[in-house]
């Protein structure tokens, strides 16, 4: 499982990001911008233990990486699986820069267990699917 450990710039903060919003936690209030009590809200902090544990996974010595290491990993066959985000997939797609890119598939996060409903259906018909087939 290749994902985004770097964290000299915004790439773990994108992981755990995407994390949050799947076990429906928020950043904050973006109408007052507040941030206590919601980024340090139950659901975050179990987000970000759920992360954690997604290192035992991922490639020996993955302790730098963001999306170009997760798509190298996914092309030389270092990881069945990565977290990346949707710009940097058409080199996945790609069969001159990924071997693998016949057999590559897409997938938004899905909703953990303590998402609401509204998280779930919106996520599902944003990231659906049917934005990364061919036509």
């Amino acid at each position: 499982m290749a994902l985004y450990t770097d964290n000299t710039y915004d790439a773990l903060a994108m992981g755990v990001e995407q994390t949050i919003f799947s076990f429906g936690g928020e950043l904050g209030n973006y109408s007052t911008y507040k941030v206590r009590d919601i980024i340090n809200s139950k659901q975050n902090v179990e987000a970000l233990k759920w992360y954690k544990e997604l290192y035992k996974f991922a490639p020996p010595g993955w302790g730098k990486a963001f999306f170009q290491e997760d798509n190298q990993a996914m092309t030389e066959g270092v990881a069945a699986m990565s977290m990346n985000y949707f710009a940097f997939f058409p080199a996945l797609r790609n069969p001159a820069t990924n071997k693998n890119a016949k057999g590559t598939g897409f997938f938004a996060n899905p909703p953990a267990q303590a998402a609401s409903p509204l998280c779930r259906a919106g996520r599902a018909r944003h990231f659906g699917r049917e934005l990364f087939e061919e036509a």
